[in-house]
């Protein structure tokens, strides 16, 4: 243990005072994340502030309804200096053309630039909707009936706690696994780049090896560094995001998204995030060790790097089934997004915890048996 705990110090000494790296793998991240998350509420804010103006809205035929109800709708201007047709809409003289009929059981056609696009647009959809039910509704009424008998049932969407969920929500709560495992991915990389192929490269891994010390020490006192520098950076990493993009929305008056995690779900995630963080690192130290160089290293953890990528991505939209409990990286993502909505199904958390386990054992052991293999950390 003293061992293993001599190696950590030393490579947190060496981390500290190799600024390339630790730029690189903590400052940079506080300090872009804020600015891209700025970025992108200027954006939204620009554009819904353009949106505050109205959207410029002509029409095409006739049916006084119609056009009588979009002039109530706020947010859409109504241009009838002239007839205007679709090239308008492509050099932005015109946002959406109306295409009417004076015959209500006639299509209602909207036309509009797909790229400009705004929540705006929907208002048009949505006021042609409320006549429409305006009409039903007086039709019924001559004849001593209520629109309810005609729509007799309300559909309304809850969560598992009763709470109403908006479109933002659940995209956060789809984003949150996924940057839960980029993260450690990324900062992992690094460090286990710098402490085995990197120490070839300085000529200090060889004279390491040579020591008294056991190499399986050696790698464990290297994997502890690299699992807690990790944990580290990408809880400040999330941290900074969460803080960065709550500033920006209060900032600009969006509304804040609500999370629906809980203290014990959080911690459960740090758990899961700290077990997968040590599977990550003991495969990349392998590939990390077998490598000549920095370079080298960087191009075979890469390949590793995309195919994590892809169960991240697929898991995201995949429907929950159990065999995805049984899968690498598919079981993580798919009990981080429970996690993260607010669900803690403890079977399914005990099963994914216990496959990481496995995953680290069988990681650990291949790398002992690399670095214990001369032939394949000097290939020789």
């Amino acid at each position: 243990m003293n061992t293993i705990l001599k190696v950590f110090k030393h490579e947190f000494k060496m981390y500290w005072r190799d600024k390339k790296l630790l730029v690189n793998t903590l400052l940079l991240p506080i300090l872009i994340y804020p600015i891209i998350i700025a970025i992108v509420a200027l954006g939204a804010f620009i554009s819904m502030k353009s949106d505050v103006s109205g959207i410029k809205v002509s029409f095409q035929g006739k049916n006084l309804e119609v056009m009588e109800a979009m002039k109530k709708t706020k947010g859409i201007k109504i241009i009838d200096d002239r007839v205007y047709n679709d090239s308008d809409i492509l050099d932005r003289t015109i946002d959406a053309i109306i295409v009417l009929s004076a015959d209500r059981n006639k299509v209602i056609q909207i036309k509009y630039d797909a790229t400009k696009k705004s929540f705006l647009f929907d208002k048009i959809t949505d006021s042609i909707k409320n006549l429409k039910v305006d009409y039903v509704t007086s039709v019924l009424k001559d004849s001593g009936l209520k629109y309810e008998n005609i729509n007799p049932i309300s559909l309304k969407t809850l969560d598992e706690k009763g709470k109403t969920m908006d479109s933002f929500t659940v995209i956060i709560s789809l984003l949150l696994p996924m940057l839960f495992l980029l993260f450690p991915m990324i900062s992992t990389s690094y460090l286990t780049t710098d402490i085995a192929a990197g120490e070839k490269e300085k000529n200090t891994l060889e004279p390491l090896l040579c020591t008294k010390s056991s190499r399986y020490k050696i790698l464990l006192g290297k994997l502890l560094f690299t699992s807690i520098i990790s944990v580290i950076i990408s809880i400040i990493s999330i941290l900074v995001l969460g803080l960065a993009a709550i500033v920006a929305m209060s900032a600009f008056k969006f509304k804040v998204p609500s999370i629906n995690i809980s203290i014990v779900g959080f911690m459960i995630s740090l758990i899961i995030l700290m077990l997968t963080v040590i599977f990550l690192s003991a495969l990349q130290l392998s590939l990390s060790f077998f490598a000549k160089s920095y370079k080298e290293s960087q191009m075979l953890v890469s390949p590793l790097l995309i195919i994590i990528m892809v169960p991240i991505f697929m898991s995201m939209f995949l429907p929950d089934k159990s065999i995805f409990y049984h899968l690498p990286i598919f079981n993580v993502v798919v009990i981080l997004k429970q996690l993260t909505a607010g669900i803690i199904n403890f079977a399914n958390v005990f099963i994914v915890m216990g496959w990481l386990v496995i995953y680290i054992i069988i990681s650990i052991l291949l790398s002992i048996k690399a670095i214990n293999s001369e032939k394949f950390i000097f290939r020789v």
